[in-house]
């Protein structure tokens, strides 16, 4: 499926342009909805760091995306055409910004270009390869798309919303029962690696005891060698816990 959108007044993309020429951006990011490894995809970082952004990102979304057209995540890309792996899907794009050139290129089966700006594109990326020509000056380039993932999100887009709270923009996020929530660039939701080290932190307090009134007799294993057998009992005596093969302890019948 390849459909060209009709062409989208430049005043839709103003105060987005403006906004990302007075900052500084990366050159590709993801609002919405990110892969994690081994975890349910959530809200990307960038999405609660520039609640600024993802309210303009979402906007142009509500006002010009076909209302049959639904997606997880949006990438928005600069002077580049590299789209988010996690993108096997239909796709939406759009151009905008001072530029000229800069086609889109699909294979179908031949090169056949698109001038996308301001004119959305619709194609699906897991069956047409893709690329651009080279710009002439700064080109922005607006992605939707739904990512492919084999854990099912907790929360949907539905649940988070960028407003003004206190003067600054954040994201509220809306959970059923429960008050509502403000991330902001200091006050995200926690990384992979913060998560990692709760979990480890919770794992290293919870140690093996021996019960009260009974003392537990540490025997050698004739499976290992006297100096294993040395630091396993050792690092039950100090710690509670067997750092080895063996059961944390055995006790002589």
């Amino acid at each position: 499926m390849n459909l060209t959108l009709p062409e989208i007044d430049e005043s839709q993309f103003r105060a987005m342009l403006e906004y990302l020429n007075s900052t500084r951006q990366p050159i590709s990011q993801i609002l919405g909805f990110q892969n994690r490894r081994a975890h349910p995809p959530e809200l990307s970082k960038r999405s609660w760091s520039d609640a600024r952004l993802y309210h303009y990102v979402m906007k142009f979304a509500l006002m010009n995306l076909p209302h049959d057209f639904n997606f997880s995540s949006a990438q928005l890309i600069r002077n580049g055409c590299k789209l988010d792996k996690s993108n096997k899907g239909l796709t939406y794009v759009v151009g905008f910004g001072n530029y000229t050139k800069g086609e889109f290129v699909l294979k179908l089966p031949h090169d056949t270009e698109f001038n996308i700006r301001h004119r959305p594109l619709i194609f699906d990326i897991s069956k047409t390869e893709y690329h651009a020509r080279e710009n002439d000056d700064t080109k922005w380039m607006l992605v939707f798309y739904s990512i492919t993932s084999k854990l099912v999100p907790v929360n949907s887009l539905s649940n988070y919303e960028a407003v003004v709270e206190n003067g600054k923009w954040c994201i509220a996020w809306y959970k059923d029962g429960e008050p509502t929530r403000y991330l902001s660039k200091k006050n995200g939701l926690p990384s992979l690696i913060q998560q990692k080290k709760e979990e480890e932190k919770f794992h290293f307090l919870v140690k093996v005891k021996k019960p009260k009134n009974e003392v537990a007799e540490i025997i050698d294993d004739e499976r290992y060698s006297a100096v294993q057998n040395m630091m396993m009992r050792a690092s039950l005596e100090y710690t509670g816990i067997a750092h080895g093969p063996l059961d944390p302890y055995r006790r002589k019948n």
